[in-house]
Formats: C-alpha cells, sequence, structure tokens
C-alpha cells in the first residue's frame, strides 16, 4: 500500500503563482485528482514525469537571473559558433553541416563555457561539460534544433556550480523557492513550500579537461586530465508514472522528509497524513529528564538548512508499482 495525497500543482517563485502543471481544473472525468504525490523516503529525489520537469527547470531558469543572463550568452555563441561551422563546412543551412562540423562545433562551445565569467562579461563561470546536441543536456529531450533550451542552460549551470558560487553567494536570496500545493480525502489544502537548499545537491565529481602539453618542449601533445570538481544538481529526478484514477504521479523523497515531519495515522476510516514545517516539529521525547531525537529521522539531521546537502553516492531511485491509486 502506498500513502499518497492529491497534488495540486507546483509554483515557482510566489506560492500564489499559476501551477506549472497539476491544475485540478484540467482533470479528466474519469479521475479523482490531476495528479497524485507519494512521499517516499527510501527515494533520494523528488520524482516526476520528465514534461513536468522540463517545465520546472524553465521556469526555475525564467525566474533566476543569473540563470537567463546565462541563457542568453550561450545562445549568443551557440549562433556565432554554429555560423563559422557552418562557413567553414561550406553549408548553407543547419541541416547541410556534416556530424564531424557538429561535433566540432560542440567542443568550441564547451571550451567557451570554460571561460564565460573569468574575466568576459556576466560575472559567472560556466566548466566544459558537453551534452546532446539534438537529444538534449541530461538526456531531456529536445526540439532537435541548434539551441539551447532554458532547462539545459538551467542545468549546465548549476552542474558548473564550483565555477561561481563562492562563500559569499547564498542560493536562497538568487533563486527562487517552490511550492508544492496538496490536497486531503477531505479537501483541506495545505502549501508546501522549499528554498533552493533544499532542492539543490552539491557533490564532488571527477571532470575530464583536455590541455595541451609541449613534449621535450617543442612538440604539442593533447592530454585529458581528470580533476575532482563541485558540481551541483537539483534535486529532481524523471519518472513517469500514470495511473488511471489520480493522474501523473510525483515520488517525494528524501529532501520533503527534511523540511517537513510527515506523519501517518491508520486509526480513522479514512487514513490521514500530515505535514508538520520542520521549524514546528516536536524536536523529541521527553526520556529521564532528557530530550532525545529519534536517530532515524531526518529531521533531525538537520531542520533549518543553510548549505547545501552533499550527495556521497550516487542518488537512490525505487521502482513503485501502483495498481489502484
Amino acid at each position: 500500500m502506498h500513502w499518497g495525497v492529491d497534488f495540486q500543482g507546483l509554483s515557482v517563485g510566489d506560492a500564489q503563482a499559476k501551477v506549472l502543471f497539476c491544475d485540478p481544473s484540467e482533470k479528466e472525468e474519469h479521475q479523482e485528482t490531476a495528479c497524485g504525490l507519494i512521499p517516499d523516503s527510501g527515494t533520494t529525489l523528488m520524482m516526476g514525469p520528465q514534461a513536468h520537469v522540463d517545465k520546472l527547470y524553465k521556469s526555475l531558469c525564467e525566474n533566476w537571473e543569473r540563470c537567463k543572463e546565462a541563457h542568453d550568452e550561450l545562445n549568443v555563441e551557440l549562433k556565432k559558433m554554429n555560423k563559422q561551422a557552418l562557413l567553414q563546412s561550406g553549408s548553407l543551412t543547419p541541416g547541410d553541416a556534416s556530424q564531424e562540423d557538429l561535433d566540432d562545433l560542440m567542443k568550441q562551445i564547451s571550451d567557451a563555457l570554460r571561460g564565460v565569467g573569468s574575466g568576459g562579461s556576466g560575472g559567472y563561470g560556466m566548466g566544459g561539460y558537453g551534452f546532446g546536441y539534438g537529444s538534449g543536456y541530461g538526456g531531456a529531450p529536445s526540439s532537435g534544433t541548434q539551441h539551447v533550451s532554458m532547462s539545459e542552460t538551467f542545468q549546465l549551470l548549476l552542474e558548473n556550480c564550483g565555477k561561481w558560487m563562492h562563500k559569499n553567494i547564498s542560493l536562497d536570496d538568487e533563486m527562487p523557492a517552490v511550492t508544492f500545493h496538496i490536497a486531503g480525502a477531505n479537501g483541506k489544502k495545505q502549501d508546501l513550500p522549499m528554498k533552493p537548499v533544499s532542492y539543490i545537491f552539491e557533490t564532488v565529481q571527477k571532470v575530464a579537461h583536455k590541455q595541451i602539453k609541449n613534449l621535450l618542449g617543442i612538440f604539442p601533445v593533447e592530454q585529458v586530465v581528470e580533476k575532482k570538481e563541485k558540481v551541483c544538481m537539483p534535486a529532481f529526478g524523471a519518472q513517469d508514472f500514470k495511473t488511471e484514477k489520480n493522474g501523473d504521479v510525483w515520488i517525494m523523497g528524501t529532501p520533503l522528509f527534511y523540511e517537513y515531519g510527515i506523519h501517518y495515522d491508520r486509526r480513522p476510516a479514512t487514513p490521514t497524513m500530515a505535514f508538520v514545517p520542520a521549524a514546528k516539529e516536536p524536536c523529541g521525547k521527553c526520556d529521564d529528564g532528557k530530550i532525545k531525537k529519534s536517530e532515524s529521522a531526518l529531521l533531525s539531521v538537520t531542520s533549518s538548512a543553510t548549505k547545501l546537502r552533499k550527495l556521497a553516492s550516487d542518488p537512490v531511485v525505487r521502482q513503485v508499482a501502483v495498481h489502484a491509486f
């Protein structure tokens, strides 16, 4: 059995802003809810349909000044490099460029990204991480055009956070919050806001860099050097999970449990769930005159994070089977 609630959409920035998806007014006649939401502490990420995640990333970029500026610069550079590659290849249209031309173009873009913000315009840097040309960054579907979407820019900018996110930069100050809107079977609604430090993870990965070394001081030789670098990633993932009665279902992983105490009550005829903000959650229980917290409670790790949580291993994603949800 899975404990789920009515998911009535997600807003970016202002909690009262129009939801990006799962609007209750758009549910079909045979559905009980437009979407569903299942809390699962065994999942690392907050998982939703690919289309929803793309809309979310696009909106986050639109509401984040650093991302909007990066997006504009990136596409300006892409157009310049695309034009240069086509002129060199003698092609008249983007579709006429050979795969070799396109691969070379993406290498130029990757190299250029390393320099953005290192004294140039924009004031922030993005490292040389490649992305699928025509297939979408990070495996996300793309329009197939020679253009970087705002969703792709958002992911690319975070992946290169080590280049621009310094101690004096607070993501909570410059990025928008997100709010999940839920409702119970009795129709009672509740908003679950989450700050940027709650939906962004930090980790360390090995990143390959190409460099030229002069052998014997004379012969230029290209070498690949791996370095450990700080990278960031959204605490969201794509998992299409469609049900007949409750539409698309989101699986809410550990980020939700860090911010809210989630309580389950099976005593009523209709089982109930409660989401209590960390600041209002009881701090523990009294034992022999001392307050003790449960070691298994995620809230006991941190209830008011100001720094990004670090991932020490790959995210855990569970496939959830739903029959009648």
